[in-house]
């Protein structure tokens, strides 16, 4: 079998990508330590061997051409590529050093992770990780170009993309009040669908989006996330629709009840792990083989 490989040097392409992405020359020099020279030498030689022209001269650097925008994002994900199989080769033990960076809702952290990050720190104390705040679009593109690790959240939220996806726990939703509330409002913890479609309902926007399909209501508060939920349920200003585990780590003076609400099926929703299996690094591996048997444990 015979194998093909292009005869242009990887230089090239490394001086190529530093250009575009700071569009100048000099900026380039100073990022790679190559002389201002020898960047223009690399561009030069390389768009002289593809046959077109990649940079307009400005005043003050460079613009990329339209040649030049269509072959970035290959040659920058090639090099991503190959820095991540790198990384892939070094030993990998609790002497390793490296960061994790994670779009991941607070709940999640708070409420269902900080023990497997408990866990993973004993096994790996040089590994740092970088939360950012959900899976926002941003973040997507971010994982999309190999520039953040992993998306934490909804199954149907990790699917968006062409990511691998892992899933790793069901929760479920349940209503609850506050003791004042229903001697207030003359209720027991059994509660019609109709009269539950006249009291003020408080819930996070996913799951009452969810609650919607089966019941007609307008919601009193709507909220990001749910920890106000719970605390807003246990002011007695409404009904809260949260997730049961969080009820259950918050509600230790009992103050909240939960309701049973005929003919109501509840809201569950799965959270899984997306990401981008040609960029995920040996240390995200560990990361995400070692939270599957976390949660697998909790359940079993």
């Amino acid at each position: 079998m015979t194998m093909n490989f292009t005869n242009t040097n990887l230089n090239l392409y490394r001086s190529f990508i530093a250009v575009y992405e700071v569009k100048s020359i000099r900026r380039a020099s100073e990022l790679l330590n190559i002389s201002h020279a020898s960047i223009s030498l690399n561009v030069k030689e390389l768009s002289n061997q593809l046959g077109v022209k990649l940079f307009k001269p400005l005043p003050r650097g460079v613009e990329p051409t339209g040649h030049a925008d269509k072959i970035y994002p290959v040659i920058k994900e090639a090099f991503d590529t190959i820095k991540r199989g790198e990384e892939s080769l070094k030993d990998f033990d609790s002497e390793t050093i490296g960061t994790i960076k994670v779009a991941i809702p607070s709940t999640l952290v708070t409420f269902f992770l900080k023990g497997y990050f408990k866990e993973f720190k004993k096994k790996f104390p040089n590994i740092r990780f970088e939360f950012f705040n959900r899976a926002k679009q941003e973040n997507f593109d971010l994982l999309v170009k190999g520039k953040m690790d992993l998306i934490i959240d909804l199954d149907h939220v990790c699917r968006r993309y062409d990511f691998m996806v892992t899933e790793i726990q069901t929760h479920k939703y349940v209503f609850v009040a506050s003791k004042d509330f229903l001697r207030e409002h003359n209720l027991s913890s059994n509660i019609i669908k109709e009269t539950l479609a006249k009291l003020p309902i408080i819930g996070h926007r996913e799951p009452l989006n969810d609650l919607s399909r089966s019941l007609e209501f307008d919601p009193y508060i709507v909220t990001a996330t749910t920890e106000p939920v719970f605390y807003l349920a246990q002011e007695g200003i409404g009904i809260g629709y949260c997730v049961e585990e969080v009820v259950d780590s918050l509600n230790t003076n009992g103050n909240l009840v939960k309701l049973n609400v005929d003919d109501l099926k509840p809201t569950q929703f799965t959270y899984s792990i997306g990401y981008k299996k040609s960029h995920i690094t040996q240390v995200a591996q560990e990361f995400i083989k070692g939270l599957k048997d976390h949660f697998s444990k909790r359940s079993s």
